[in-house]
């Protein structure tokens, strides 16, 4: 399975605070008589993660853009290591396109949205 990359180089950070969400499913149903049922569909969330690259060389975004290549975009599940250390094996991104954006000469600002699914 592929490993999102680490972008290595002095001059990396992310634009703090990394935001980060857990999300559960649970479901539900709703009688005429008033009552509602509940359960979980999982015992554990699913976390995801909107990361802010906002100063990066050209170099460090090929390897994000090959990155995305790779995997398809949204189609293949990738492992992700969070910015707890913590490694999340089955995640893929949460969006249509990988946009670039040009801040100045040889700087890049990319975000990314990625998601852990089970």
């Amino acid at each position: 399975m592929p490993t999102f990359p680490a972008i290595s180089g002095a001059d990396i950070y992310f634009e703090r605070p990394i935001v980060s969400s857990r999300s559960f499913r649970t479901a539900l149903n709703d009688l005429e008589t008033g009552a509602r049922y509940a359960w979980p569909w999982r015992t554990n969330p699913l976390m995801s993660w909107e990361l802010t690259y906002p100063l990066l060389t050209r170099a460090q975004v090929t390897t994000l853009e090959d990155f995305w290549n790779s995997v398809g975009g949204q189609l293949r599940t990738f492992s992700f290591t969070d910015p707890d250390n913590v490694v999340h094996a089955k995640c893929r991104f949460d969006q249509p396109a990988l946009e670039v954006r040009f801040v100045s000469p040889g700087v890049h600002a990319i975000q990314l949205r990625i998601v852990e699914i089970k």
